[in-house]
């Protein structure tokens, strides 16, 4: 595989964050009831697209959803702040991401999860990336799965899908990448194990990131120059 970009999950993939994420959306469905919202709009979504649901669902009646965003955003940035609180980066991450970056390739990050906690985790040690797009830089609709997040890292990046690759934790990533057309790195250091991974096709499955170098060393891949 010739590379020139590779584009990293975040949680479970760069750094540890242990959000409570039943205790997240058990706080959203209980917000629903207050703007007449049926609860059972959160089944089967993701908690963030659970929210935007809701808020379609409001468009929909000819109602202003903003007070119901906000309510629903201080909740997501209160636990993801209190998570962050503990948070670190997993061993060995700084070090494999400049390897990386002295092999001549483009790093960026993508992540669901708020600035606010990401650069919390960052304030904790140096990670060498080119570009970092969290939820706010590209709203709740547009976060992955949704390409429009991979796609605009690239973009960034100035990275092709052809020569690129998606590293994270969960099935999400594997999704965005094969929506996008980008080559799909699975690792086990998030909540996922590697039948999860393999099920959406991973190209290649790891214990971690800081195998990637190694596998440059050992021509499995190689940078496009």
């Amino acid at each position: 595989m010739e590379l020139e970009t590779i584009v990293f999950d975040f949680d479970g993939t760069l750094a540890h964050l242990n959000i409570d994420f039943s205790e997240m959306r058990r706080r959203v469905v209980s917000l629903f009831p207050a703007f007449d919202l049926d609860p059972n709009l959160m089944e089967g979504r993701y908690i963030l697209e659970g929210i935007e649901a809701g808020v379609q669902s409001l468009k929909e009646r000819g109602e202003e959803s903003a007070l119901f965003e906000e309510r629903a955003e201080k909740i997501l940035l209160s636990l993801e702040e209190e998570a962050a609180k503990e948070s670190y980066l997993l061993p060995g991450i700084p070090g494999a991401l400049s390897q990386l970056k002295g092999k001549g390739l483009r790093l960026g990050i993508i992540t669901r999860n708020s600035a606010l906690a990401v650069n919390h985790v960052l304030s904790k040690g140096h990670l060498a990336y080119d570009v970092l797009l969290s939820r706010e830089k590209m709203g709740r609709s547009q976060v992955k799965p949704d390409p429009a997040h991979l796609w605009k890292a690239l973009q960034m990046l100035e990275g092709t899908p052809e020569t690129s690759l998606m590293v994270g934790d969960h099935p999400l990533d594997i999704r965005v990448a094969k929506r996008v057309g980008t080559y799909s790195a699975g690792v086990l250091t998030g909540r996922h194990e590697i039948r999860d991974l393999e099920r959406e096709g991973a190209d290649l499955i790891l214990e971690s990131v800081r195998e990637l170098p190694g596998l440059f060393d050992s021509h499995v891949f190689e940078v496009r120059s």
